[in-house]
């Protein structure tokens, strides 16, 4: 797991996003490239496609990464 990183933290109600990795991070999703991370929040490449090819790894407490892939996917609307 080398290479730049992102965190995210909820904390009363909201979303907080900073660099860096969390030290007691509970969920992980891990990709392959920067071309791969970006592909997803442009709503180019799917996440679920993505972890069938090995483009997108997750790990630990998936239902929280569900969640936050229902959020990930409008990302490409705000982008447009």
């Amino acid at each position: 797991d080398q290479g730049p990183a992102i965190h995210i933290t909820a904390r009363s109600g909201r979303l907080e996003a900073a660099k860096g990795k969390a030290s007691n991070a509970r969920a992980f999703m891990v990709f392959d490239s920067i071309d791969t991370a970006s592909g997803i929040l442009n709503g180019t490449l799917d996440s679920y496609s993505c972890i069938g090819t090995g483009q997108l790894a997750i790990r630990g407490l998936v239902p929280m990464i569900d969640n936050l892939n229902r959020i990930l996917a409008q990302v490409a609307g705000y982008l447009r």
